[in-house]
């Protein structure tokens, strides 16, 4: 309560409230507005929402000038955000009709702060694509206009559909949790709280990204891409030949000597610390570091529940560059990149396990 309080009194001193229509801004009006802002990003680190610094308040529904529209509430590109005042009130009035405006356009704000590159909080811009493909299903039901227990507009775009799967998220959070699990929880997990006895619970991620489960299990696959592969292992062996030939000229402790030999040596261990090699098992994927002198310097196992994207760049016919983002306990993403040795085949096989279980794998070398 003390943190929201403080959110709130700085939210609504952060944010300049300008009147639509005559209304009367006063101190009541900027706290439940705030207060509205803060209810949606009070999990979240970064949850001021700093590119939207104007928030117009209108008695109203009210006109868009340039679409000639009439609007219930807008949140523009432009760095404002508009609500109508007696929709905003009735989203609250109305506990578990799924329709909330400020919720709704709050939500816009949050995920718009981080398409106009504003600081926006790490793991929600990190988790969304994640996030995205455990909702996508859900999204095509409503733009086909299959059933769903989602109001119908939440097909409209990604958008709209995150605004109304988190109206929904708050407003009717046990059928939401019993509809839709997994959406549910990772939409938790995404906004760092939810809903429990009529209690709103905070820094839940980590107890809820691990009772995600594996729902197709991945091809057991071993890295056997050569470390003499690595640019700075070709480099280093050009320079400690050429240092060989110049010993052989100039002696060992020649200024030249020392200096290719020293070069080759470093990017022989640069290339050995790089290293990186990994084995893919059904339901986690082994990462170890290190190939000689740096072999296994750090060694360290992603559960796959942990996964949230994976993008693959093929090098040659066999050969595949994989870089995978994942969330690792300290509450950081982390990029490791390795190289496996598999048949289109095998490839095609790994990336159908991968979306299976709502990964974003992507395949770059295919991309126009």
């Amino acid at each position: 309560q003390k943190v929201f309080r403080e959110r709130v009194l700085y939210f609504a001193k952060s944010k300049e409230f300008i009147s639509g229509n005559n209304f009367v801004i006063n101190n009541q009006v900027r706290a439940i507005v705030s207060a509205s802002a803060v209810q949606l990003t009070l999990g979240l680190e970064l949850w001021n929402l700093n590119y939207f610094d104007k928030i117009i308040v209108f008695p109203g529904d009210f006109l868009n000038k340039q679409t000639g529209l009439k609007l219930k509430g807008e949140t523009n590109l432009g760095g404002f955000i508009s609500l109508s005042w007696k929709s905003f009130l009735q989203g609250y009035k109305i506990k578990n009709d799924n329709l909330n405006l400020g919720i709704h356009e709050f939500t816009h704000a949050l995920r718009f702060n981080g398409i106009r590159n504003f600081e926006t909080d790490y793991f929600f811009s990190n988790y969304f694509s994640k996030w995205y493909c455990i909702g996508n299903k859900e999204f095509l039901n409503l733009s086909e206009n299959k059933p769903s227990i989602f109001r119908a507009y939440g097909g409209s775009n990604i958008n709209e559909f995150l605004s109304v799967v988190v109206e929904h998220f708050f407003e009717s959070p046990e059928q939401f949790k019993s509809e839709l699990p997994l959406l549910y929880s990772a939409t938790a997990i995404l906004l760092n709280q939810k809903q429990s006895d009529g209690m709103t619970r905070v820094n839940i991620r980590q107890q809820e990204l691990n009772s995600h489960q594996v729902f197709c299990p991945l091809p057991e696959i071993s890295t056997n891409v050569s470390f003499f592969k690595s640019t700075f292992a070709y480099i280093g062996l050009i320079f400690l030949l050429l240092g060989t030939f110049t010993f052989a000229e100039a002696g060992i402790f020649s200024f030249p000597t020392l200096c290719l030999l020293a070069f080759g040596v470093m990017n022989f261990m640069i290339s050995d610390f790089k290293h990186t090699k990994a084995l893919i098992q059904a339901d986690r994927i082994l990462i170890s570091k290190g190939f000689f002198l740096f072999r296994n310097r750090k060694v360290f196992t992603v559960p796959f529940h942990h996964l949230i994207l994976a993008d693959f760049r093929s090098e040659n016919s066999n050969d595949e560059a994989v870089m995978l983002t994942f969330f690792n306990n300290d509450d950081f993403f982390y990029e490791e990149e390795f190289h496996l040795r598999i048949s289109p085949e095998q490839k095609q096989k790994l990336m159908t396990s991968l979306r299976k279980n709502y990964v974003w794998a992507k395949d770059l070398s295919v991309q126009i």
